[in-house]
């Protein structure tokens, strides 16, 4: 997964602190992605949303496709 803000490094995928969502974050630039994972009974890891945290602290939810 490319990093949606530069587009220049690979997302690295943070120890998961959380069963409803998945961390990830750029080498290249530090952006910080949280993708919500879907309430599936069979958790296929489909996502239903994506979240940048910004430089001020906020988080943004992206369309974001891999």
């Amino acid at each position: 997964m490319i990093c949606p803000v530069c587009k220049q490094s690979e997302l690295r995928e943070v120890p998961e602190t959380s069963p409803l969502n998945a961390t990830y974050k750029c080498l290249n630039c530090g952006t910080q992605v949280m993708v919500a994972k879907a309430d599936d009974a069979d958790d296929k890891k489909e996502f239903k949303a994506v979240f940048v945290r910004q430089a001020d602290g906020s988080m943004q939810e992206i369309q974001f496709n891999e």
